[in-house]
Parts: C-alpha cells; sequence; structure tokens
C-alpha cells in the first residue's frame, strides 16, 4: 500500500481470514475517542480501533527527533511546546558536559592553590 501524501480519513475493514479467533483491542478512554466508529458484525460498539501505518525505513534516533519531540509535547497536552523541548535539549546536550569540564577545571585550580600552601 502506498502511503498518501497528506492526512486522510478513510475506513478499514479487517477481516479474520485464518482459522483461529482474532482480538481487536479498542480503549474507550476520553484522550483516545476520536470521529471514527466502531463497528463489529454490522453493529456499532462502543470504544475506537486506532490504526497506524509504520514506516518501514529504518531511521535513528536522531533523525526522528522532531518526531519524537512532537510526541512527548502531546503528552503534555502541548503544555510543554516543540520549541521547548528542543531548547532545553540543546541546553541539556551542551550544558552538563561544560558544567563537568568546567567542575573538573576549578576541582584542578583548587588543588595547586592547596598543594602550594
Amino acid at each position: 500500500m502506498a502511503p498518501p501524501d497528506h492526512a486522510l480519513i478513510g475506513t478499514a475493514c479487517f477481516t479474520n481470514r485464518g482459522a483461529t479467533t482474532v482480538l481487536l483491542a479498542g480503549s474507550t478512554e476520553p484522550r483516545t475517542i476520536s470521529r471514527s466508529v466502531t463497528i463489529i458484525g454490522g453493529k456499532q460498539v462502543v470504544g475506537d480501533i486506532s490504526l497506524a501505518f509504520i514506516d518501514n525505513r529504518p531511521r535513528s534516533l536522531m533523525e526522528r527527533l522532531d518526531e519524537v519531540f512532537g510526541h512527548a509535547s502531546n503528552l503534555t497536552d502541548h503544555l510543554v511546546p516543540v520549541w521547548l523541548i528542543w531548547t532545553l535539549t540543546i541546553l541539556v546536550a551542551v550544558g552538563v558536559p561544560t558544567g563537568v569540564v568546567l567542575a573538573f577545571y576549578r576541582a584542578l585550580q583548587q588543588d595547586e592553590v592547596a598543594a602550594r600552601i
């Protein structure tokens, strides 16, 4: 199935072609409620089934950082926006190593001063 160029709303039909029972897991949690309607055996049922198409191209975490930060922002209901997550990440990635190096440098200076006394 070729992915569409943009987000779409569509219909999906699941058919069990095997001999074993299929379990469709849904949710009635308010955060997951969407426009979708779940119909099983021709009858509408409570709960939503989520359908996601996964990209099969292998990508590293670094290549997906924007997507990961977008999901992190979603977890906070956009209370922490993506730009703030980027800013904090850069500050931590630069600030922590810099702080460690400066702390070692200062400790070495204090050791030299103490050795002179």
